[in-house]
Protein backbone atom coordinates (compact mmCIF):
# COMPACT_ATOMS: atom_id res chain seq x y z
CA UNK A 1 0.00 0.00 0.00
CA UNK A 2 2.94 2.30 0.66
CA UNK A 3 4.90 1.62 -2.44
CA UNK A 4 1.86 2.15 -4.35
CA UNK A 5 1.13 5.70 -2.88
CA UNK A 6 4.89 6.63 -2.94
CA UNK A 7 4.46 5.73 -6.79
CA UNK A 8 1.49 7.86 -6.92
CA UNK A 9 3.56 10.59 -5.08
CA UNK A 10 6.26 10.56 -7.36
CA UNK A 11 4.06 11.32 -10.63
CA UNK A 12 2.81 13.83 -9.28
CA UNK A 13 6.01 15.46 -8.41
CA UNK A 14 7.23 14.81 -11.90
CA UNK A 15 4.08 16.22 -13.20
CA UNK A 16 4.52 19.28 -10.97
CA UNK A 17 7.71 19.97 -11.90
CA UNK A 18 6.85 19.79 -15.65
CA UNK A 19 4.34 22.50 -15.06
CA UNK A 20 6.77 24.86 -13.23
CA UNK A 21 9.20 24.22 -16.16
CA UNK A 22 6.52 24.78 -18.60
CA UNK A 23 4.86 28.29 -16.84
CA UNK A 24 9.16 29.50 -16.75
CA UNK A 25 8.78 29.68 -20.31
CA UNK A 26 5.17 30.44 -21.01
CA UNK A 27 4.17 32.56 -18.33
CA UNK A 28 1.03 31.29 -17.95
CA UNK A 29 -0.45 31.46 -14.48
CA UNK A 30 -2.94 28.90 -14.71
CA UNK A 31 0.22 26.38 -15.75
CA UNK A 32 1.92 28.07 -12.54
CA UNK A 33 -1.52 27.52 -10.36
CA UNK A 34 -1.82 23.75 -11.92
CA UNK A 35 2.31 22.89 -11.00
CA UNK A 36 1.49 24.21 -7.15
CA UNK A 37 -1.38 22.00 -6.87
CA UNK A 38 0.12 19.04 -8.17
CA UNK A 39 2.97 19.90 -5.47
CA UNK A 40 0.28 20.12 -2.66
CA UNK A 41 -1.36 17.02 -4.09
CA UNK A 42 2.16 14.97 -4.39
CA UNK A 43 3.10 15.64 -0.60
CA UNK A 44 -0.62 14.85 0.50
CA UNK A 45 -0.06 11.58 -0.79
CA UNK A 46 3.60 11.37 -0.24
CA UNK A 47 2.90 12.26 3.82
CA UNK A 48 -0.18 9.61 3.80
CA UNK A 49 2.16 7.22 2.44
CA UNK A 50 5.02 7.62 5.15
CA UNK A 51 1.72 7.28 7.88
CA UNK A 52 1.13 3.67 6.18
CA UNK A 53 4.13 2.82 6.67
CA UNK A 54 4.73 3.90 10.21
CA UNK A 55 1.64 2.10 10.91
CA UNK A 56 2.81 -1.51 9.58
CA UNK A 57 6.40 -0.33 11.19
CA UNK A 58 5.09 0.76 14.25
CA UNK A 59 8.33 3.08 13.81
CA UNK A 60 9.12 6.21 12.19
CA UNK A 61 9.95 5.41 8.75
CA UNK A 62 12.84 5.77 7.91
CA UNK A 63 14.94 2.63 8.96
CA UNK A 64 17.67 3.04 6.37
CA UNK A 65 19.33 5.25 4.00
CA UNK A 66 17.00 5.52 1.24
CA UNK A 67 13.98 5.41 3.13
CA UNK A 68 15.64 8.70 4.72
CA UNK A 69 15.62 10.53 1.41
CA UNK A 70 11.90 9.61 1.01
CA UNK A 71 11.65 11.62 4.24
CA UNK A 72 13.82 14.41 2.72
CA UNK A 73 12.06 14.75 -0.07
CA UNK A 74 8.65 15.44 1.59
CA UNK A 75 10.65 17.51 3.78
CA UNK A 76 11.66 19.72 0.83
CA UNK A 77 8.23 20.17 -0.87
CA UNK A 78 6.56 21.12 2.41
CA UNK A 79 9.42 23.54 3.41
CA UNK A 80 8.84 25.16 0.00
CA UNK A 81 4.56 24.93 0.06
CA UNK A 82 5.34 27.08 3.08
CA UNK A 83 7.93 29.33 1.97
CA UNK A 84 5.78 30.30 -1.79
CA UNK A 85 2.83 31.28 0.52
CA UNK A 86 4.82 34.19 2.42
CA UNK A 87 7.59 35.26 -0.67
CA UNK A 88 6.09 35.44 -4.39
CA UNK A 89 8.50 32.71 -5.38
CA UNK A 90 6.51 29.99 -7.09
CA UNK A 91 8.24 29.78 -10.05
CA UNK A 92 11.47 28.50 -7.84
CA UNK A 93 9.34 25.06 -7.90
CA UNK A 94 11.05 24.43 -11.10
CA UNK A 95 13.93 23.98 -9.34
CA UNK A 96 12.34 22.75 -6.31
CA UNK A 97 9.95 19.86 -7.76
CA UNK A 98 11.78 18.05 -9.97
CA UNK A 99 14.59 17.75 -7.06
CA UNK A 100 11.59 16.18 -4.74
CA UNK A 101 10.78 13.89 -7.68
CA UNK A 102 14.63 12.82 -8.08
CA UNK A 103 14.85 12.34 -3.87
CA UNK A 104 11.97 10.18 -3.96
CA UNK A 105 12.34 8.10 -7.21
CA UNK A 106 15.95 7.35 -5.60
CA UNK A 107 14.71 6.05 -2.63
CA UNK A 108 12.03 3.70 -4.66
CA UNK A 109 14.52 2.62 -6.58
CA UNK A 110 17.46 1.91 -4.29
CA UNK A 111 15.10 0.90 -0.91
CA UNK A 112 15.94 -2.84 0.05
CA UNK A 113 14.09 -5.00 2.45
CA UNK A 114 13.32 -3.00 5.86
CA UNK A 115 11.11 -5.49 7.43
CA UNK A 116 13.61 -6.58 10.04
CA UNK A 117 14.54 -3.25 11.86
CA UNK A 118 17.97 -3.29 13.31
CA UNK A 119 18.04 -3.25 17.36
CA UNK A 120 19.98 -0.02 16.72
CA UNK A 121 17.29 2.39 15.23
CA UNK A 122 15.04 1.15 18.16
CA UNK A 123 16.21 4.47 20.21
CA UNK A 124 14.91 8.25 20.72
CA UNK A 125 18.37 8.82 20.39
CA UNK A 126 18.10 8.01 16.61
CA UNK A 127 14.65 9.58 15.73
CA UNK A 128 15.80 12.69 17.20
CA UNK A 129 18.85 12.75 15.22
CA UNK A 130 17.26 11.69 11.84
CA UNK A 131 14.70 14.69 12.02
CA UNK A 132 17.43 17.42 12.70
CA UNK A 133 19.50 15.93 10.26
CA UNK A 134 17.32 15.49 7.35
CA UNK A 135 15.09 19.04 8.17
CA UNK A 136 18.83 20.67 7.88
CA UNK A 137 19.03 18.79 4.63
CA UNK A 138 15.56 20.48 3.30
CA UNK A 139 16.48 23.72 4.38
CA UNK A 140 19.48 23.93 2.61
CA UNK A 141 17.97 22.26 -0.58
CA UNK A 142 16.12 25.23 -0.74
CA UNK A 143 18.63 27.53 -0.43
CA UNK A 144 20.37 25.68 -3.15
CA UNK A 145 16.87 26.31 -5.38
CA UNK A 146 17.33 29.75 -4.64
CA UNK A 147 20.48 30.03 -5.28
CA UNK A 148 20.30 28.45 -8.49
CA UNK A 149 17.48 31.14 -9.63
CA UNK A 150 19.46 34.47 -8.51
CA UNK A 151 22.70 33.21 -10.87
CA UNK A 152 20.54 32.70 -13.86
CA UNK A 153 18.64 35.95 -13.22
CA UNK A 154 22.22 37.64 -13.12
CA UNK A 155 23.53 36.30 -15.54
CA UNK A 156 20.35 37.50 -17.66
CA UNK A 157 20.82 40.97 -16.19
CA UNK A 158 24.46 41.05 -16.49
CA UNK A 159 23.84 39.93 -20.71
CA UNK A 160 21.34 42.81 -20.84
CA UNK A 161 19.04 39.85 -21.90
CA UNK A 162 15.44 40.48 -20.85
CA UNK A 163 12.82 37.91 -21.52
CA UNK A 164 10.02 35.77 -20.21
CA UNK A 165 12.47 33.47 -17.61
CA UNK A 166 13.89 37.10 -16.41
CA UNK A 167 10.56 38.59 -15.61
CA UNK A 168 9.10 35.61 -14.01
CA UNK A 169 12.08 34.57 -11.86
CA UNK A 170 12.67 36.11 -8.11
CA UNK A 171 14.43 39.67 -8.21
CA UNK A 172 18.31 39.23 -7.09
CA UNK A 173 17.58 41.16 -3.85
CA UNK A 174 14.42 38.53 -2.93
CA UNK A 175 16.52 35.21 -3.98
CA UNK A 176 19.81 36.44 -1.98
CA UNK A 177 17.61 36.83 0.89
CA UNK A 178 15.86 33.16 0.72
CA UNK A 179 18.78 31.62 -0.25
CA UNK A 180 20.71 33.22 2.90
CA UNK A 181 17.53 32.24 5.09
CA UNK A 182 17.61 28.71 4.47
CA UNK A 183 21.21 28.91 4.39
CA UNK A 184 21.05 29.85 8.01
CA UNK A 185 18.24 27.44 9.17
CA UNK A 186 19.29 24.58 7.78
CA UNK A 187 23.44 25.06 8.86
CA UNK A 188 21.48 25.01 12.51
CA UNK A 189 19.63 22.26 11.93
CA UNK A 190 22.93 20.64 10.46
CA UNK A 191 24.57 21.54 13.45
CA UNK A 192 21.91 19.92 16.09
CA UNK A 193 21.81 16.90 13.67
CA UNK A 194 25.32 16.40 14.20
CA UNK A 195 25.76 16.81 17.55
CA UNK A 196 22.34 14.40 18.57
CA UNK A 197 24.19 12.09 16.20
CA UNK A 198 27.13 12.46 18.45
CA UNK A 199 25.34 11.28 21.12
CA UNK A 200 23.55 8.51 19.28
CA UNK A 201 27.07 7.07 18.20
CA UNK A 202 27.99 6.69 21.66
CA UNK A 203 24.28 4.54 22.32
CA UNK A 204 24.55 2.36 19.32
CA UNK A 205 28.37 1.98 18.53
CA UNK A 206 29.90 3.15 22.38
CA UNK A 207 31.76 6.07 21.05
CA UNK A 208 30.88 9.34 20.48
CA UNK A 209 33.43 9.34 17.21
CA UNK A 210 34.58 6.76 15.43
CA UNK A 211 35.94 8.21 12.26
CA UNK A 212 33.13 6.47 10.28
CA UNK A 213 33.58 7.94 6.41
CA UNK A 214 29.78 9.44 6.72
CA UNK A 215 30.59 11.55 9.83
CA UNK A 216 33.93 12.59 8.75
CA UNK A 217 31.85 13.84 6.09
CA UNK A 218 29.23 15.39 7.37
CA UNK A 219 32.01 17.33 9.65
CA UNK A 220 33.32 18.12 6.24
CA UNK A 221 30.06 19.83 5.00
CA UNK A 222 29.51 21.20 8.51
CA UNK A 223 32.38 23.13 8.14
CA UNK A 224 31.88 24.42 4.60
CA UNK A 225 28.76 25.57 5.67
CA UNK A 226 30.50 27.17 9.01
CA UNK A 227 33.02 29.13 6.20
CA UNK A 228 29.99 30.34 3.72
CA UNK A 229 27.96 31.86 6.95
CA UNK A 230 31.34 33.59 8.19
CA UNK A 231 32.24 35.31 5.18
CA UNK A 232 28.92 36.35 4.67
CA UNK A 233 28.66 37.76 7.67
CA UNK A 234 32.47 38.73 8.56
CA UNK A 235 33.25 39.91 5.24
CA UNK A 236 29.96 40.28 3.26
CA UNK A 237 30.21 37.72 0.82
CA UNK A 238 26.55 37.47 -1.25
CA UNK A 239 25.58 37.19 -4.99
CA UNK A 240 26.76 35.55 -7.55
CA UNK A 241 30.21 33.95 -5.28
CA UNK A 242 27.76 33.21 -2.29
CA UNK A 243 25.19 31.57 -4.73
CA UNK A 244 28.05 29.78 -6.27
CA UNK A 245 28.85 28.49 -3.05
CA UNK A 246 25.68 27.60 -1.93
CA UNK A 247 25.03 25.21 -4.99
CA UNK A 248 28.57 23.46 -4.80
CA UNK A 249 27.70 22.88 -0.97
CA UNK A 250 24.57 21.41 -1.82
CA UNK A 251 27.10 18.67 -3.82
CA UNK A 252 28.25 17.67 -0.43
CA UNK A 253 25.18 17.16 1.01
CA UNK A 254 23.80 15.15 -1.89
CA UNK A 255 27.23 12.76 -1.93
CA UNK A 256 26.53 12.38 1.61
CA UNK A 257 22.64 11.30 1.68
CA UNK A 258 22.81 9.40 -1.65
CA UNK A 259 26.78 7.84 -2.87
CA UNK A 260 27.38 6.62 0.41
CA UNK A 261 24.54 5.07 0.58
CA UNK A 262 24.58 3.69 -3.10
CA UNK A 263 27.82 2.19 -2.17
CA UNK A 264 27.16 1.06 1.27
CA UNK A 265 30.38 2.95 2.60
CA UNK A 266 30.66 2.83 6.62
CA UNK A 267 28.34 1.99 9.12
CA UNK A 268 25.70 4.30 8.39
CA UNK A 269 24.24 1.47 5.46
CA UNK A 270 21.15 0.34 7.26
CA UNK A 271 22.11 -2.17 9.62
CA UNK A 272 24.47 0.50 11.46
CA UNK A 273 26.60 -2.44 12.11
CA UNK A 274 25.91 -3.18 15.69
CA UNK A 275 23.33 -3.48 18.60
CA UNK A 276 22.47 -0.56 20.88
CA UNK A 277 24.95 0.00 23.97
CA UNK A 278 23.45 -1.26 27.20
CA UNK A 279 21.30 1.12 28.66
CA UNK A 280 23.39 0.14 31.91
CA UNK A 281 24.43 3.69 34.07
CA UNK A 282 27.65 2.57 33.41
CA UNK A 283 27.46 2.67 29.69
CA UNK A 284 24.93 5.64 29.17
CA UNK A 285 25.90 9.04 27.30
Amino acid sequence: MSDVLLSAASVMYASSGAGFMASLARARPSLLNAAKLGLLVGAAIHALALLVRFIQLGLPPVTNGFEGLSLLSLLIAVIFLVLQRRYPVQVLGAFVAPLVFLHLTASLLFTGDTNQIPAALKSAYFYVHITLAFLGDAFLAVAAAASVSYLLQERKLRLKKVDTLSGQLPNLNLADHIAHRCLAVGFLFMSLGIASGVVYAKHAWHAYWSWDPKQNWSALTWLVYALMLHFRFMVGWRGRRLAWLTVGAFALVVTGAVVMGVFNWGRHTGDYDAMPASTSSSEAP
